[in-house]
């Protein structure tokens, strides 16, 4: 359930306690940032769309997280009271149910050339090249027996030619390739830098190979009915048997693939990063609305931990992460029950 707001409304409460607005030419209200120091009517509300976006901050959320900011409160229900005051007459119930996106036929890419196995068969390749490939994935707690298990290679010399343009070429050598596999077609990779030495530590497929397809990464590695570890990078979602995000959180063609697989609860691993944590935790109430499954937050950064970058680089494996103490309560899904279901 989203609630829409009037321009008369919001006006309305800006009066009262912003005083200080303006209406744009492309009819959004513009206030000074409520985040920040800031004369320059940075922070833009768009009352069609019931949203803001604070430009001087990059802050940005509904309206009703913006009065609760304005009036430092942190009850989104009070916020909600005080907007009615102005015009519950003017508010309309809007049906933002997720709607399921269309799948698009999965078609398969090839990987780079002269890839190679970690296998002990394979004698193709340099000995320094392959004991630096090798050394990378020690340090990611990666295993022979997982290397295998995600048909990760590695490459030492590997060019991709362009279909339009044969003389420009898609450089992917001294890499580790992490595939990622939809009904045993090959539907996406990243090549990552073993060596240090790589201003672009990921390169992902070339333009004209990537597919418009909705990439959940190690999808056929996912057991349906089970718990599900969701990370920010490759290397956790491979030492907890998950998958993990292409960006700062899951879009919600992504969300529907990964609801195919009923899983049981969703356990997040964010990265030791404070932006990108809070870009998560804003987006968990909307995931909730997609899927009916617990969702919990694995807060490993505490005590000793606290000055890694992530999981890998401290080192936890499975059953450290699922220490009962890293584990947020699922709040979300008590919200909802309480609310009714909303």
């Amino acid at each position: 359930m989203k609630i829409k707001y009037s321009l008369k409304t919001v006006e309305s409460f800006l009066k009262e306690y912003v005083k200080d607005y303006k209406i744009l030419g492309s009819g959004e209200l513009a206030i000074n940032s409520p985040f920040v120091s800031d004369t320059t009517y940075d922070c833009h509300i768009n009352v069609e769309k019931g949203a803001f976006h604070d430009w001087e901050s990059d802050e940005h959320g509904n309206i009703e997280d913006l009065v609760a900011v304005i009036l430092e409160i942190d009850d989104h229900e009070e916020a909600r009271r005080i907007l009615f005051k102005y015009g519950f007459a003017d508010i309309q119930i809007q049906d933002t149910r997720p709607r399921e996106p269309q799948i698009l036929d999965t078609k398969e890419i090839p990987l780079p050339p002269n890839t190679l196995a970690f296998s002990k068969k394979e004698k193709r390749g340099g000995i320094r090249n392959l004991q630096l490939a090798q050394a990378f994935l020690m340090e990611k707690l990666v295993n022979y027996k997982l290397a295998t298990k995600y048909n990760l290679r590695w490459t030492e010399s590997s060019y991709i030619g362009s279909v339009k343009d044969p003389a420009k070429k898609y450089n992917l050598s001294r890499r580790i390739i992490i595939p990622t596999y939809e009904d045993g077609k090959l539907v996406y990779f990243q090549a990552r830098d073993y060596t240090g030495k790589s201003e672009l530590r990921y390169k992902n497929p070339p333009k004209e190979l990537q597919l418009k397809s909705i990439i959940v990464p190690f999808y056929d590695l996912i057991l349906p009915n089970e718990i599900l570890f969701i990370s920010e990078g490759p290397w956790e979602a491979i030492q907890y048997s998950g998958t993990y995000m292409l960006g700062p959180v899951i879009s919600d063609r992504q969300i529907f693939k990964i609801k195919k697989k009923n899983p049981k609860a969703i356990y997040f691993v964010p990265d030791n990063d404070e932006t990108g944590r809070r870009k998560l935790i804003k987006n968990l109430g909307h995931i909730k609305s997609f899927l009916s499954c617990p969702i919990y937050i694995v807060k490993w950064w505490k005590d000793n931990y606290a000055n890694f970058k992530d999981p890998i680089d401290a080192k936890i494996k499975f059953d450290d992460l699922v220490n009962a103490d890293f584990i947020e309560f699922d709040q979300y899904t008590e919200l909802k029950i309480r609310m009714g279901n909303i």
